[in-house]
């Protein structure tokens, strides 16, 4: 991929996204067993899946002065009263993970539960 920014710093980036879906043993390995066990032996309708992307800067090194390249995956999902997802993160301090969510790009996202 290549493009120039806003204020005109050129980029060239390799950016590889790999999709797979996940079977009964997979979400296990994610969830546990009992949560698994309860996802695939219900009679909920799912789809469990992952990706794994990739990025890599082909240019010139990136610097905070002309601009910065990030990637980050805005989950679509059709919507409905019944709809839910359900994501993976690792327990542990904010302060050094990061937040589970970041949710301010176009506005809060809504959490039930």
């Amino acid at each position: 991929m290549e493009f120039v920014n806003a204020s005109g710093t050129p980029f060239r980036l390799d950016v590889a996204r790999t999709v797979s879906l996940m079977g009964g043993k997979t979400v296990n390995a994610y969830f546990g067993d009992n949560i698994g066990g309860m996802i695939f032996q219900s009679r909920v309708k799912c789809v469990a899946y992952q990706t794994i992307n990739e990025i890599t800067n082909r240019g010139e090194p990136m610097t905070l002065a002309k601009g910065l390249v990030s990637m980050w995956v805005l989950g679509m999902m059709n919507a409905g009263p019944e709809t839910i997802v359900i994501v993976p993160y690792k327990p542990g301090e904010e302060s050094a993970l990061g937040p589970v969510v970041k949710s301010d790009y176009f506005g809060a996202v809504r959490r039930s539960g």
